[in-house]
């Protein structure tokens, strides 16, 4: 798992959120997430048994978010669900 992360980060900068052991299509990778420097989240699957980084994706429905702004969000959301019109 480690040399995954190293992997990744060579590939990708930033800062790793969470590393799984994937089964995709009977082949075993990682599956490493990172946020970037400008809170992009990228999914890298790296090889299990080489190593070798096989894709990066950008996930467009995740950005990292500070604290301030999950407390906004979730703020947000609670508010627009108690004003929802019929």
């Amino acid at each position: 798992m480690d040399r995954a992360v190293q992997k990744t980060l060579a590939a990708v900068s930033g800062r790793v959120l969470k590393t799984e052991l994937e089964d995709e299509n009977g082949f075993l990778v990682y599956g490493v997430e990172v946020v970037t420097p400008d809170r992009t989240v990228m999914d890298v699957k790296v090889d299990a048994g080489s190593g070798k980084v096989l894709a990066i994706e950008q996930d467009p429905a995740r950005i990292a978010m500070t604290g301030d702004q999950r407390v906004a969000t979730t703020w947000m959301k609670r508010t627009t669900a108690a004003v929802r019109l019929p």
